[in-house]
């Protein structure tokens, strides 16, 4: 049986922090109104997709491109946070009811066992 799922993120605060991974702590602290721009996750630059990954480099020696959203700040509207916080935690809800109802289903299928049936069951290990 597969496992309950966990919330992703305690608030939205938990996620900003989350998504701001190449600027940690101090950046934010130093400016707690800006919010991180979701296409560059807050570096300002994302890879350019004209020029391929080295196999051996990856990365390492890739060109760069500004960020055409955030111009390069890395930070972003707000809004756009909040609404990717709430569809994370939308998709979280809906797995959490799909595994309620997958639990809902077994118990009332053991419920309909008989006694001997569970024993036997036991004893596979099962």
């Amino acid at each position: 049986m597969r496992n309950k799922p966990k919330r992703p993120y305690a608030n939205l605060s938990a996620f900003r922090r989350l998504h701001f991974f190449w600027k940690r702590d101090q950046w934010l602290t130093e400016n707690a109104d800006k919010w991180p721009c979701l296409v560059c996750f807050a570096r300002g630059w994302n890879y350019d997709p004209a020029t391929p990954s080295c196999p051996i480099e990856g990365n390492k020696m890739r060109d760069t491109l500004r960020c055409t959203v955030c111009g390069g700040t890395g930070c972003g509207p707000r809004k756009a946070v909040a609404e990717a916080y709430q569809a994370a935690i939308a998709r979280w809800r809906q797995e959490a009811h799909a595994y309620d109802a997958l639990v809902q289903i077994r118990k009332e299928a053991l419920r309909k066992l008989t006694q001997e049936e569970i024993n036997a069951l036991q004893e596979l290990g099962v």
